[in-house]
C-alpha cells in the first residue's frame, strides 16, 4: 500500500503550495500573453517548465528553464532570487486555447513534478491593444524588479521609454531606448523580437514608490502611448507578507489598494480609469501574492473547478482498477462443490 501511495504522488505531483499560479488567464487572436507562476525557495535550482495538456494525464512541455526544450511561439525566464517562472505566449491562435502548467521537475526523470495548472482562454472577439503592462508591481526595499511592457507590431522600430510622474502629459522620462538607457539604478531593454521592453530598477529605495509610465514615442509628443504603472516599494522584512498601501490614481481620486496578504492567491485592484481589452498580464509575485487574472473568460469557472477535480477521480480509478483485479485474482481459491 505504501509503495502505491508513493506511485501516486509521482505521478500526481504534490499540489499544496510548493508552486502557484493564475487559474485562468485570457487573450486574444494573434495576442501575447504573460503568465508568471511563484515557487517556494526550496525549488529554486530545480528544473521548471511550461506544458500543455494534450491528453488526460499527459502534459508536452513547451519550454523548459534548462534549455533542452524550446518553442519559437514561447519564451521562459526565471528569476530565482524572486521565486518566479514568467512565461511569455505570442501569436496566439484559437487550437491554442486549452490546459497548461507552470511545472517543477522534482525528480531527475519527468514522472516525479509539482504543478499548478492554468486554463488559457482565446477570445476571438477581443481586441489587441498597442501598449499593455503591469498596473502594478511591488517590490521589496533594496532589492531588484523588473516591469515588462508589451508592444504591438506596428511599434517596434519605436523608441520607448519609462517616466515618474502622477500625470501623463508632464511625466519626466528617467530612461529611454534611444539614450540614455542606464541612468543611476534604472535600466531600459527593448527584445523586438519578443515585442517587449522591460525597465529594471536595482536598490529600491522608499522614494522610488509613486506612478511611472511605460511610453512609446510617437510623431507628436502628446500622441506618445501610455500605460500607468504603480510601483510599491515594501519595506517590511519578510518577503512572505506584503504591507497595504493606498495609492490615488492619476487625475482621480480613487484608491488603489495593493494589498496581498500570505497564502491568498488573488489580489483586489482598483486600476486606472482607461479600459483596456485584450491581453492580460497576470503576475505571480512573492510566495502568496499571485496576481488573478482581470479580463473576463470564456465559459463558467465552475465547469474548470469541476474538470480540475474529475480529472484526478477518473486518473485514480484507472490506477486502482489494475490493483484491484490483481488482488481479486490472488484471492483464495474456493473448490468446486462435490456432486453426488
Amino acid at each position: 500500500m505504501m509503495n502505491l501511495l508513493l506511485v501516486v504522488a509521482l505521478l500526481s505531483g504534490a499540489r499544496c503550495s510548493a508552486i502557484w499560479g493564475p487559474k485562468q488567464v485570457s487573450s486574444a487572436v494573434n495576442g501575447t500573453v504573460t503568465i508568471r507562476c511563484g515557487y517556494q525557495p526550496e525549488y529554486k535550482d530545480k528544473v521548471k517548465y511550461w506544458c500543455v495538456e494534450r491528453l488526460l494525464f499527459l502534459c508536452q512541455p513547451l519550454a523548459k528553464t534548462d534549455g533542452s526544450v524550446t518553442d519559437s511561439s514561447v519564451s521562459l525566464s526565471e528569476d530565482k532570487s524572486r521565486g518566479t517562472l514568467s512565461i511569455t505566449m505570442r501569436d496566439l491562435r484559437q487550437e491554442d486555447e486549452g490546459w497548461y502548467e507552470c511545472r517543477i521537475q522534482t525528480t531527475e526523470v519527468s514522472i516525479g513534478y509539482t504543478a499548478s495548472a492554468v486554463y488559457l482562454n482565446i477570445d476571438r472577439d477581443a481586441s489587441i491593444p498597442d501598449l499593455q503592462g503591469p498596473e502594478n508591481i511591488i517590490g521589496q526595499l533594496t532589492s531588484e524588479t523588473t516591469i515588462h511592457c508589451l508592444y504591438s507590431k506596428d511599434y517596434e522600430t519605436h523608441t520607448k521609454y519609462w517616466c515618474q510622474g502622477a500625470r501623463r502629459r508632464n511625466c519626466s522620462i528617467v530612461v529611454s531606448t534611444d539614450s540614455p538607457q542606464t541612468r543611476g539604478r534604472t535600466s531600459i531593454r527593448d527584445d523586438q523580437t519578443h515585442r517587449e521592453f522591460t525597465v529594471t530598477v536595482s536598490d529600491l529605495r522608499a522614494e522610488d514608490e509613486g506612478w511611472y509610465w511605460c511610453g512609446i514615442k510617437r510623431t507628436f509628443h502628446f500622441s506618445d502611448k501610455l500605460v500607468p504603472v504603480f510601483l510599491t516599494v515594501n519595506s517590511g522584512g519578510s518577503a512572505d507578507m506584503k504591507t497595504a498601501k493606498t495609492a490615488t490614481q492619476p487625475g482621480s481620486t480613487e484608491a488603489l489598494d495593493t494589498t496581498t496578504a500570505r497564502g491568498d492567491p488573488t489580489e483586489t485592484r482598483a486600476g486606472p480609469t482607461e479600459t483596456r481589452a485584450g491581453p492580460t498580464e497576470t503576475r505571480a509575485y512573492l510566495p502568496g501574492g499571485t496576481a488573478a487574472p482581470t479580463s473576463s473568460t470564456k465559459g463558467s469557472s465552475v465547469g474548470v473547478w469541476v474538470w480540475s477535480v474529475l480529472r484526478w477521480v477518473l486518473f485514480c480509478v484507472m490506477l486502482l482498477c489494475p490493483v484491484a483485479l490483481t488482488c481479486w485474482e490472488m484471492g483464495p481459491q474456493r473448490s468446486p462443490t462435490p456432486t453426488g
